[in-house]
């Protein structure tokens, strides 16, 4: 699932939403430049919308900030990627230095 999907009208925002485990909260007291920003807690996505704005402002808003959320996951998933395959080649390093037959 992902922003694509989303903008092909193969999945709903609140499908998109409930996959990246987010919530949109619409707030009036946002300073008027600020058209939105999200927030992370405990696994959760916080979506602030200034409430101020126009229906196709925030609309566009909630894009913006879904894709910071859709970047985020996927430099999680490199991170996690890359330390898979670091800690695979430290246990070939321990595997072999196991099978070394020091006197």
């Amino acid at each position: 699932m992902n922003i694509k999907n989303l903008m092909l009208g193969n999945i709903t925002l609140q499908d998109l939403l409930n996959y990246y485990n987010a919530t949109i909260i619409y707030e009036s007291w946002l300073y008027k430049d600020v058209r939105g920003f999200v927030d992370y807690y405990k696994g959760y996505y916080f979506i602030y919308i200034n409430s101020n704005m126009s229906y196709y402002k925030k609309k566009k808003t909630i894009l913006h900030e879904l894709a910071h959320i859709e970047q985020t996951n996927h430099v999680r998933l490199i991170t996690i990627y890359l330390l898979f395959i670091l800690m695979n080649m430290k246990m070939k390093q321990i595997n072999t230095y196991k099978k070394l037959k020091i006197y």
